[in-house]
C-alpha cells in the first residue's frame, strides 16, 4: 500500500473529525487508499506470476512443480 495514499487518508480521518474537511473529502481519501490496496494487490500478484514465468523460461521450474504448489495450497 502506498505510504502517500495511507497519509492522505489518515489526514483526511483527522481532519474530518473536528470538523474541518468535508465528507467529500474523507470520501475521496477512503477511495484514494482503496485504489492504492488494489494496486498494491495486483502488483504482488503480477509480481508471483512473472516470476514463475521467468522460473520456467530459465528451467529452474517445471510445470510438474507448478502444480504440486497448487495442490499443497488447497
Amino acid at each position: 500500500m502506498s505510504l502517500k495514499r495511507r497519509r492522505i487518508h489518515d489526514r483526511g480521518q483527522v481532519r474530518y473529525q473536528p470538523g474541518i474537511a468535508t465528507n467529500l473529502d474523507v470520501i475521496d481519501a477512503q477511495g484514494a487508499l482503496t485504489t492504492a490496496k488494489f494496486n498494491y494487490i495486483n502488483a504482488r500478484y503480477d509480481y508471483n506470476k512473472y516470476t514463475v514465468q521467468l522460473a520456467q523460461a530459465i528451467g529452474t521450474i517445471t510445470e510438474d512443480d507448478i502444480h504440486d504448489k497448487k495442490e499443497a495450497a488447497r
